[in-house]
């Protein structure tokens, strides 16, 4: 069952999947990407920048400048960085908390 629209669970990890046309084959193929992540909150707001980002290259991948393949690694990436961000910003929300005289 899933979470929302392109998010599935896989075990106990959240994966967003999509199906897009690969015009180099002449086919649809499916786009599938670990978010690496167990928590359904961090699953749909990761989804959302997916979709968003998957918009904005979508011109390049239809125009056959960009294949598939490389839109696969681009988003790995930018989920990568995604989660880093989401990671650090957890920390310090959790730190600030528990003791606000550590902050400079």
């Amino acid at each position: 069952m899933s979470l929302c629209q392109n998010v599935l669970r896989r075990g106990a990890i959240y994966w967003w999947r999509k199906k897009i046309f690969d015009r180099s084959a002449n086919r649809t193929r499916l786009l599938a990407i670990s978010l690496k992540v167990r928590e359904p909150n961090l699953a749909k707001r990761l989804a959302a920048l997916l979709n968003v980002k998957l918009d904005n290259y979508r011109a390049a991948i239809l125009a056959g400048r960009l294949t598939i393949d490389q839109t696969r690694r681009l988003l790995a990436h930018f989920i990568e960085v995604e989660r880093e961000a989401l990671d650090d910003s957890i920390f310090r929300a959790l730190n600030t908390e528990a003791s606000p005289d550590l902050l400079p």
